[in-house]
């Protein structure tokens, strides 16, 4: 089961069981670990003298160990020590876990690639026109042939609006419906993951780097980007685009990214570029730097 199917397994959960296992010296016993994370008071009042149930905990706890974020070694449920070092610490377990479960589900051959796969896909999709809800997403699976690589319904839907929120690749906008309501709708927005991926390829750089390989980089890193194994499997289902044009989603990312000033983008006559697309609007770069060094490579 994925993290997609299993409804139970939703990111605040996830990230409480790792959180758990972090604080208590990364080794709890399983019965100890259910308790503390789904306590009597929470839980539906059992019939009297039945013993009261913790399906909901019990299930997360298995996707965790699915995901290998946890070893289950006998009745102990233990912190894998293959994470990288900030997972494990209770300081900084909270914001160092969207990028570890996202290179998890990356991996060939992950339980929950039907999430990456999916991911994959939307951020495929033109950034102002990307399905929000779930039958403009259904819809868009069966126009653009996909509906046959993604099985999705409602359900897991609303679990790819969950995960997808917190990998940092999309966000909800609230916009009117034709009722007049205002209704919640879903769209891609990979800054947070670019800002992440940026800072460990570009932050300890004191030069620019080319935008080309810097893109090659970040590809390599997470391959759920343009001309990442993931992306180009799922490109054919995807809204065409031109030789040397990233996408909308990615486009709007960088953009954001300059703007907020964590990166600083620039084009030299005599590089090889790539091509930046804002609505109808097109701007070309060639190099790109994290913004603290800029002073240092100007």
């Amino acid at each position: 089961m994925s993290l997609l199917s299993q409804i139970y397994a939703t990111p605040s959960r996830v990230e409480g069981v790792v959180q758990l296992l972090a604080q208590e010296g990364q080794r709890v016993e399983r019965v100890t670990a259910e308790a503390l994370l789904s306590p009597i008071a929470l839980l539906k009042t059992p019939e009297e003298g039945l013993p009261a149930e913790r399906s909901m905990v019990k299930a997360v706890i298995t996707e965790c160990v699915k995901l290998g974020l946890v070893l289950a070694e006998g009745d102990l449920l233990v912190l894998n020590p293959e994470l990288p070092e900030p997972v494990r610490r209770p300081d900084s377990a909270r914001s160092a876990l969207p990028q570890a479960i996202l290179d998890i589900i990356a991996k060939p051959g992950s339980e929950s690639s039907d999430l990456a796969e999916a991911l994959a896909w939307y951020l495929g999709q033109d950034v102002l026109a990307a399905p929000g809800t779930w039958k403009e997403f259904g819809d868009a699976l069966l126009a653009q042939g996909a509906g046959e690589v993604l099985k999705f319904n409602d359900n897991t839907f609303q679990m790819f609006g969950y995960w997808s929120r917190y990998l940092g690749l999309a966000h909800t906008l609230v916009a009117g419906s034709p009722s007049g309501a205002d209704e919640p709708r879903l769209a891609p927005e990979p800054t947070e993951a670019f800002r992440r991926i940026f800072e460990e390829i570009l932050g300890r750089r004191k030069t620019t780097l080319q935008m080309r390989r810097c893109l090659e980089l970040v590809s390599a890193r997470c391959p759920l980007f343009e001309g990442g194994m993931l992306r180009n499997a799922l490109e054919p289902y995807s809204p065409r685009r031109e030789p040397g044009y990233l996408s909308s989603t990615t486009s709007h990312a960088l953009l954001r990214l300059e703007e907020e000033g964590t990166i600083a983008m620039h084009m030299r006559s005599d590089a090889e570029a790539v091509i930046l697309v804002e609505g109808s609007e097109r701007r070309s770069i060639s190099e790109i730097a994290w913004r603290r060094n800029v002073r240092e490579v100007a």
